[in-house]
């Protein structure tokens, strides 16, 4: 084991150290540090956030506008099960997103990924979970339900102030815009890819009400 340095030690090679040559010395010094920091940082592994912000799927300064949101039947299927759960259990759920963001301006979802329950009743559910585990490169985004109507019935379409700060922590977490949706009925969601793009889309089709039965009539049986 080497002896440590001391202080002192420091303090007297200073002072050897002088004049035009010494100075010449310190400078080759400093630009060889320089020179492997250099070197060493771009050997570097870049974290799965950094690989994910330059990835196709978050959004560059170049990448268009998005124009529209595709669902695969296996993600419509799974978000019609998230919202069944929601109802019946009178609380939120929250799910992981996954899919492409392609250069044409549509985002692709393919994968959702249901997850636990948490600290969730019918106008909550805790940011936990899905600020773990929906992280990239697998997931791109978070949806969740709101099943809760106002008064008059109708439901909450649009994202609320704690849903816009659990998506901040996501964005800020992943360095990625992400892609969220909520959904507010059995087969409508709003859906937003960070400030670039944001739908109203159906993920599943409506309920059909039965239709009225006609009353006979007289002249039915005629």
């Amino acid at each position: 084991m080497s002896p440590r340095r001391s202080p002192d030690h420091i303090t007297s090679r200073s002072r050897t150290e002088r004049g035009p040559a010494a100075g010449r010395r310190q400078v080759v010094r400093v630009a060889a540090l320089v020179l492997c920091l250099a070197l060493g940082r771009g050997s570097v592994e870049p974290s799965p956030a950094a690989a994910f912000a330059a990835s196709p799927a978050d959004g560059r300064p170049d990448r268009p506008a998005v124009t529209r949101f595709a669902m695969t039947a296996a993600a419509r299927g799974s978000l019609q099960s998230l919202w069944r759960a929601s109802v019946q259990a009178n609380e939120e759920r929250v799910a992981c997103l996954g899919g492409a963001r392609g250069d044409d301006g549509v985002v692709r979802i393919t994968r959702v990924y249901a997850l636990a329950a948490a600290s969730a009743d019918s106008a909550n559910a805790s940011a936990a979970p899905s600020l773990a585990t929906c992280r990239p490169p697998r997931w791109f985004g978070t949806v969740h339900t709101h099943i809760i109507t106002s008064p008059a019935g109708e439901p909450y379409v649009e994202f609320s102030s704690p849903d816009r700060d659990v998506m901040a922590r996501w964005q800020h977490a992943w360095r990625a815009e992400g892609v969220f949706c909520l959904l507010y009925s059995e087969a409508a969601a709003h859906c937003v890819a960070g400030t670039r793009g944001a739908a109203i889309v159906t993920y599943a089709p409506p309920t059909q009400a039965p239709a009225p039965a006609r009353l006979a009539s007289a002249t039915d049986d005629r």
